[in-house]
């Protein structure tokens, strides 16, 4: 799996939370699967933002 595609399967995984957050009528439940979500998503920007930084890193070692 690439760097990127982890990013993405983190936010399939948000967005899935996020609809099973939808479908329940719990309000506890509700409230754990919205808290999933946002980890996912906080999850995915995370490694957005390690490659990123990782990438120019790798550049600059090229250039050298």
């Amino acid at each position: 799996m690439t760097q990127h595609s982890r990013a993405e399967y983190c936010r399939r995984l948000g967005v899935e939370a996020q609809q099973r957050a939808g479908q329940t009528t719990d309000l506890s439940l509700k409230e754990a699967f919205k808290d999933v979500a946002r980890g996912w998503f906080k999850l995915a920007d995370q490694m957005e933002w390690m490659d990123s930084r990782h990438n120019r890193v790798q550049g600059d070692d090229k250039n050298e």
